[in-house]
């Protein structure tokens, strides 16, 4: 065991001995307060029952108030230099009044008192508000028997065996139970707050990793925008000087494409870290909330007619009918990006439908609800819908890029460029050779799938499918000499079609290249298992792919 885990427990010890210090302390309150109370009452039970010794159990009771009122000031006030006789054994009020009782038992007839049964209540008060170390349990359990033994046996007048024998027994058999009772809360009490400590621990080490984590992103995602930006830049002036290449042309599309999509998911990390700092703006509007989202809605018109879908805007009045515009105070640009987001994703998953916005005020509100006739998202996915960086399970939702984060900027430009494999001019890659190999593209991003086309055209007769059910179909049609997939792909992923092609009698000899960004361990060996040739990581080289 190390010096650190040893001086880790004597600490931890040391706490747990001042936490049962204090709860002693506070259980003992509730012993001096039933004392304070209950002694007095028994005054008329004293005077009928003793008589003669009457102003003798005056005084002990007295006694026995005055030394709770004592206990009681010294917690309450927290008397520094009495406050040892609470500590140094939490049971002594117990233990005083139990010498009172003994007393009391004395002259009251020895082991015949009435009295007898307080050393029964004070034995149970010990298992009820006593909180102490094993060893003090101990004494304090047997000396309360030990207490009834001694003024039975001593007291004046004939000793009734019987009575003693049965009385003592019944009592030292409670004080075993008792002390075992305590025992065992003391046992539980240190297992309780060594495992509260722990945890206690645990949260500060992942408070500290979060604030790592935090710290860590938002370096990253500083030093990813500099090179980043000077890249756009570049991109963008070789566009400008360059001749009209068609070759050229929609490479640098796609790369320019590409390269704003990653600003943008570097501008949502840089707002997730600042928003898990508490460190977002909001900058405050008044604004027309049914001309802000009508306005906010036509920037989406061309791409739903591409997409073959209908965009309508529901204005639902209240209930009581009044046609007054809604006017409210919003910070303009993070509403306008959070409508964006939901527009946007119900736009990628919906075709040949109705992407519908509705605005549902009352009186006192107003909610904008985005409704569209897409696969939709799967009930056990409603959960984690609002967590960050999550998609949902189902395959037509994988590989959907985007991070959904709410940005402090003003939201400039929506991404509705190259996004569809329909929208791909494939016809530089319509020529085919007989005398030159046939390879089947399988990929559902438009910007990878050009990029490898590029690379292999000038060597290959290409053929494209947008998905594995696809790609699964064109290999039974085509009989391709090699298959490059993307794994993660909608309605079939590229493990499946790879399972399905290495399963066919016709087409198991066909090789399998599969390509994606996947780069772990785990993944390889599962496409390996599944009958994968050949494995390659995202981003590629370009020499590598033709080797």
């Amino acid at each position: 065991m190390g010096e650190g885990q040893v001086s880790s427990q004597n600490k931890a010890s040391v706490e747990f001995k001042e936490y049962m210090r204090e709860k002693r302390r506070r259980s003992l309150l509730g012993i001096f307060v039933l004392g304070f109370t209950a002694s007095p009452a028994f005054f008329f039970l004293d005077y009928y029952v003793i008589g003669g010794h009457f102003w003798l159990l005056v005084t002990i009771r007295a006694l026995v108030t005055a030394v709770c009122i004592l206990f009681m000031v010294i917690y309450k006030k927290r008397v520094s230099k009495l406050m040892w006789l609470v500590d140094i054994f939490g049971a002594l009020p117990i233990f005083i009044v139990s010498i009172l009782i003994a007393i009391v038992v004395y002259y009251s007839g020895g082991s015949e008192s009435p009295y007898r049964v307080g050393f029964l209540m004070m034995t149970l008060i010990s298992g009820i508000y006593v909180y102490c170390s094993k060893i003090e349990g101990f004494i304090l359990t047997i000396g309360i028997a030990s207490l009834y033994t001694i003024p039975a046996l001593l007291a004046p007048g004939p000793l009734n065996l019987k009575e003693f024998i049965t009385y003592s027994a019944v009592l030292y058999a409670l004080s075993i139970m008792i002390y075992h009772a305590l025992r065992s809360r003391h046992n539980l009490e240190e297992e309780t707050f060594m495992a509260n400590r722990q945890i206690e621990e645990q949260n500060v080490q992942l408070q500290q990793l979060d604030k790592a984590k935090t710290r860590f992103f938002s370096n990253l995602t500083h030093e990813f925008r500099t090179p980043l930006v000077s890249l756009s830049a570049s991109i963008q002036m070789i566009r400008g000087k360059m001749p009209d290449d068609q070759d050229l042309k929609p490479l640098l599309d796609g790369s320019q494409q590409s390269l704003e999509d990653m600003l943008d998911n570097v501008n949502d990390l840089l707002t997730k870290t600042r928003s898990d700092k508490g460190m977002l703006d909001m900058r405050w509007s008044e604004i027309n909330i049914v001309e802000f989202a009508s306005r906010s809605l036509k920037v989406f018109e061309p791409f739903a007619a591409k997409q073959k879908n209908k965009v309508i805007f529901t204005d639902l009045l209240p209930a009581n009918g009044s046609p007054e515009t809604p006017y409210l105070y919003v910070d303009r640009e993070k509403l306008k990006k959070i409508l964006n987001n939901l527009v946007g994703n119900a736009m990628k998953f919906t075709k040949d439908g109705e992407i519908e916005i509705i605005l549902d005020r009352t009186d006192t509100h107003c909610i904008l609800k985005v409704r569209d006739t897409g696969p939709g998202i799967p009930k056990e996915d409603l959960g984690i819908i609002f967590d960050s960086f999550t998609q949902a399970s189902n395959n037509v939702l994988r590989e959907v890029q985007g991070t959904e984060i709410i940005e402090e900027e003003g939201v400039s430009r929506i991404n509705l460029g190259l996004k569809s494999f329909t929208e791909l001019d494939l016809s530089p890659f319509s020529h085919h050779d007989p005398k030159r190999h046939n390879v089947l593209l399988v990929e559902d991003n438009p910007q990878v799938i050009q990029a490898l086309a590029y690379v292999l055209k000038d060597h290959y007769n290409l053929y494209f499918a947008q998905d594995g059910q696809e790609g699964l179909a064109q290999a039974r049609e085509i009989n391709p000499h090699l298959v490059i997939s993307d794994v993660m792909m909608p309605k079939m992923t590229g493990y499946e079609m790879v399972h399905a092609i290495k399963n066919d009698h016709d087409l198991k000899m066909i090789p399998v290249i599969l390509l994606t960004s996947k780069a772990d361990i785990e993944s390889k060996i599962k496409g390996l298992e599944e009958g994968a040739d050949e494995y390659l990581s995202k981003p590629f080289n370009n020499q590598e792919v033709l080797t």
